[in-house]
């Protein structure tokens, strides 16, 4: 079979990689999205909390989803509920800093819909899986099972925490097991939200809701492993009646629930993010809890530095790959440890790490300038490399 050459190729067909080949098609290159299944849709009632200032990325991209798919967030009220600490409530809201909301959360049908209708014209995708990939004469070969080959200047693997990419490359990483599992879920209520995300910090990890739209909330509750799997096991409506516990009645009775998921936590954080001709971004760089919602918005942040290595000539150049790593490496190392740290110090069981929580959260409660610079800080991350 002949080999069809590109500018860039992307390995991984979700989100990450359909933001990654919609940057780096900005800058006029030919580019090739290669995933088993580069069009398949995520999971009914799971949604995607997506900031102001990447929001902003994804309008640029072309790939922001219509209204009737997002939940604004206009506040982030957390709650400390671990041993050892004073029970603390702390309302962080948008308008304290001008606007009239932090960010929406996204129906992840809604986003992957809106990044596939972005490439469709810009991005060819090829449905095969990457069984093999070398360096020859400055470009990267890629095998495909379906006997498929490809070549371009540059690789970008954004496979995911298992990355084909990242081992080909031999970037080692740093893996965390925290022992905890999230169970998520999209569900209904019979009360109100009022557009405020929750956390509820107790002992074995944060009990999250965040607003999905009228008289729905996303649901991401992490518990320790045996815990999390005894819930998991659960039918929907012993499940729901856990939740209404766990939830305190805050959004009244919880009425239906869809797209419930079982996934383990793990951090991960890769030694570097590029090789000769190639990098590496979204999870198959770093992986975070869902505590604070980073995810998602740190990979957003990859592909805004991208976009400038698109738009590099000559194009993929070993300064121009090492002035992005420099710049992605930084800052999701900074968040990395600061989550793992947050993480630990929600689920230890430890009364002077409870009492030092707990007087932090109160500290914030009562100092309006603290408070107000940490939103801030939230909510501008640090400069990226040459963002368009």
């Amino acid at each position: 079979m002949n080999q069809r050459s590109f500018d860039a190729i992307v390995v991984g067909g979700g989100p990450a990689g359909l933001a990654a080949a919609l940057a780096l098609s900005r800058g006029g290159k030919g580019v090739a999205l290669v995933d088993p299944v580069p069009t398949s849709r995520p999971p009914t009632g799971r949604t995607t909390a997506v900031m102001r200032p990447q929001a902003e990325i994804l309008e640029r991209l072309g790939a922001w989803p219509a209204d009737a798919g997002k939940a604004p967030l206009r506040g982030l009220r957390i709650i400390n509920r671990t041993p050892g600490g004073p029970e603390t409530d702390v309302l962080f809201t948008a308008d304290e800093l001008d606007i009239d909301c932090f960010g929406w959360n996204v129906r992840n049908s809604d986003l992957v819909d809106a990044l596939h209708a972005a490439a469709a014209d810009r991005v060819e995708l090829v449905a095969a899986r990457l069984e093999g990939l070398r360096r020859s004469e400055g470009r990267w070969r890629l095998e495909l099972d379906d006997g498929g080959r490809l070549s371009a200047s540059l690789v970008a693997g954004a496979d995911g925490k298992n990355s084909r990419v990242r081992d080909a490359l031999r970037i080692g990483v740093r893996r965390h097991d925290y022992g905890q599992t999230a169970n998520a879920a999209h569900l209904r209520i019979d009360g109100h939200h009022d557009n405020v995300s929750v956390e509820v910090h107790k002992s074995g990890g944060p009990f999250t809701t965040v607003p999905a739209g009228p008289r729905q909330v996303s649901l991401v509750w992490l518990e320790r492993d045996a815990r999390a799997q005894q819930l998991a096991a659960l039918d929907n409506r012993a499940f729901l009646e856990e939740v209404e516990h766990a939830d305190e009645r805050r959004h009244g009775r919880f009425t239906a629930v869809e797209g419930r998921a079982c996934v383990p936590i793990v951090g991960l954080l890769a030694h570097r993010l590029t090789a000769p001709g190639a990098l590496i971004l979204g999870e198959a760089a770093h992986a975070v809890s869902p505590l604070g919602a980073q995810g998602f918005n740190l990979t957003l942040r990859d592909c805004a530095a991208l976009e400038s290595v698109a738009l590099s000539a000559p194009f993929a150049r070993a300064d121009v790959l090492k002035a992005y790593e420099r710049a992605r490496l930084g800052e999701t190392r900074l968040y990395f440890w600061f989550i793992d740290m947050l993480n630990r110090a929600v689920f230890r069981a430890d009364p002077a790490v409870g009492l030092a929580r707990g007087l932090g959260l109160q500290a914030m409660h009562a100092l309006a300038p603290v408070r107000r610079d940490l939103m801030q800080r939230l909510m501008q991350p640090q400069p990226l490399f040459g963002a368009a």
